[in-house]
């Protein structure tokens, strides 16, 4: 049995006894009042019944016809409750007013009487506390509820005591207006109530209707806060029963690989969890242009979803129009009329998405997708590696080079070989003085058909030629 179900069946228990008592007394000592209250604690049983009743089918586990579970019988059982209670303030209300204008029986202040209310008052004031502690831990509006009807106990016996102690005083004394203070106590705690009544009733209603807009803010806030997230563009929150389910969409770099992606959704997740405890999160994740995203990243991105495979980007500004220039990669059996569709389809995308560009000039050319067959001629480079020796001699930036191949391919040759720059050397300016030695050997060996630079950061007194055990060393 859960602490739940077991707070709630205490409840009727605590209720049934109060209700025989009063009843007994009541009737033995011809007590109206003392009657009167066993209506009231006639109700709470029926008001703890019904708490008994939603707990125990809200403890339900989820089935096909009820796949969020069945925990919205709590917030069910809540509103009905709230019903009972309003009923009840009513009641306490007429017969107030009616003892006010003189058209209801006095109170009989019998022992008797001061009795059976203090023992009502004492009872309820455990039975408030522990359920009031119990909704709080499982966040029960069930037990909330059960909770203020003991509460409207307490209040209720407590005027009554009042209003005997104010009897008893006023025949002791001779002060009549001592007479009705049981009925002016028990019209300010039934405006209390009242007003208690209905934001219980309000609450189940809002859960039983799913609103939660304050709660779907806090939840995109939680949510945007999250390192990556671009955008929350929807939330949707429903609570049931003491749980939340939230479904939301995040918007993240399209660049994001699916890894990082998951990485950013599950943060996403745990930052929702952190602020509604018991919680089932789905994320979905929209890949949209974020706010620093580049130029070049973008086309790239885009030929990526179109399935392309291109290089050699460059950008220029012509009369404050940019201009794109790019090479794309296509099947070498397609025929020109189906790649110029696919090129003009991605130039249109690229116009479409990248605001910032006025034109878009592609090359086509065809994929190399086959392996070229060739042999390794390094040992026969020596005029090749002579003539590379004076020109790096010129370059005063690159310290060595190593690793140096030279493959025959067909008629042609290829050469490719790593050099030694200065670490501190931006990109740019290693692109520079590779780019323009590959030109430069290029056009001195009309042989290479080509030349591959592979520049590395100079760590200082490194091996020497023959100890890599592949290529040399300058």
């Amino acid at each position: 049995m859960s602490d739940k179900l077991r707070e709630a069946l205490t409840s009727v228990a605590a209720a049934t006894f109060l209700f025989i008592l009063k009843l007994v007394v009541g009737l033995w000592s011809g007590s109206l009042g003392l009657l009167a209250e066993a209506i009231n604690s006639a109700l709470d049983i029926l008001a703890s019944v019904v708490t008994v009743t939603a707990l125990r089918y809200a403890d339900l586990p989820p089935d096909a016809d009820h796949p969020y579970g069945h925990g919205k019988a709590e917030n069910l059982g809540a509103f009905v409750q709230s019903g009972i209670m309003f009923l009840t303030c009513l009641w306490i209300g007429r017969e107030a007013l009616l003892r006010l204008i003189g058209m209801s029986d006095e109170v009989s202040h019998t022992p008797w009487a001061f009795l059976v209310m203090g023992i009502s008052v004492a009872v309820s004031v455990a039975r408030v506390r522990a359920l009031q502690r119990s909704a709080a831990t499982h966040d029960s509006q069930a037990l909330e509820a059960d909770a203020l009807h003991f509460y409207t106990d307490i209040y209720t016996g407590g005027a009554v005591l009042v209003g005997l102690l104010g009897v008893w005083l006023g025949a002791r004394f001779d002060i009549p207006w001592l007479v009705v203070s049981d009925a002016v106590a028990a019209l300010i705690v039934t405006a209390v109530l009242l007003k208690l009544t209905v934001d219980l009733a309000r609450r189940a209603a809002d859960v039983l209707l799913d609103r939660s807009h304050e709660l779907t803010d806090e939840i995109a806030s939680a949510a945007y806060a999250v390192t990556g997230v671009e955008g929350v563009p929807s939330v949707r929150s429903r609570r049931v029963g003491p749980q939340s389910f939230v479904d939301m969409s995040i918007e993240v770099a399209r660049g994001a690989s699916f890894e990082e992606s998951h990485a950013i959704a599950t943060a996403v997740e745990r930052a929702v969890a952190a602020l509604l405890p018991s919680s089932d999160v789905v994320v979905h994740v929209d890949p949209v242009a974020p706010r620093d995203e580049g130029i070049v990243q973008a086309i790239h991105l885009l030929a990526q979803r179109s399935a392309l495979s291109i290089h050699h980007i460059s950008l220029h500004k012509v009369r404050e129009a940019l201009v794109a220039h790019l090479h794309v990669e296509l099947d070498p059996l397609l025929t020109l009329s189906h790649a110029h569709q696919l090129v003009d389809r991605f130039e249109k995308t690229l116009l479409d998405e990248v605001g910032a560009l006025h034109r878009v000039v592609i090359h086509i050319e065809p994929a190399a997708e086959t392996v070229a067959l060739g042999s390794d001629v390094t040992e026969q480079a020596q005029r090749i590696t002579q003539r590379l020796d004076d020109l790096i001699a010129t370059i005063p930036e690159i310290y060595e080079y190593h690793d140096l191949h030279l493959h025959k391919l067909g008629g042609s040759y290829h050469l490719s070989f790593h050099c030694c720059l200065p670490p501190t050397l931006s990109i740019n300016a290693a692109h520079a003085i590779t780019d323009g030695l590959e030109r430069r050997l290029r056009d001195e060996l009309p042989v290479l058909s080509h030349v591959l630079i592979h520049a590395e950061p100079w760590e200082g007194a490194r091996k020497r030629r023959g100890e890599s055990g592949e290529g040399e060393w300058r």
